[in-house]
């Protein structure tokens, strides 16, 4: 899996209707140090934020991970104080994993895998 990276634009017409407002997807990173390298992203232009697009758009790119790619796992990563990403990680399911220096960069990383989530997803 290389990634699925989905625009987004804004609809529901009137001014700003097609406008791009941010990307949500999952991507592949084959130089993450640990084993699952599967992650599921967001970036939303900040008007958008705290309308439950990206959770939304989590809770989909984790359905497409598990369910299309046949993911058993799926990562998530933040700055430390990035607390809007990580109560999204959150609320999606993912749970903290560690703190991991990766690419200069001081990071938490968050995961859930797919027992955890079909144990935690009602029957339909």
């Amino acid at each position: 899996m290389r990634g699925v990276d989905l625009p987004l634009r804004a609809s529901g017409g009137g001014k700003g209707y097609g406008e791009l407002i941010g990307r949500i997807g999952q991507l592949h990173h084959a130089d993450w140090p640990e084993d699952h390298k599967g992650k599921v992203a967001w970036l939303l232009d900040r008007s958008r934020w705290g309308r439950g697009l990206a959770t939304e758009g989590a809770l989909a790119s984790l359905r497409y991970g598990f369910e299309e790619a046949g993911l058993e796992r799926v990562i998530s990563i933040a700055l430390p104080q990035n607390l809007a990403s990580r109560r999204v990680m959150e609320k999606a399911g993912l749970t903290l994993r560690g703190e991991r220096r990766w690419k200069d960069m001081d990071l938490v990383w968050y995961a859930i895998d797919r027992r955890d989530r079909q144990s935690a997803t009602p029957d339909t």
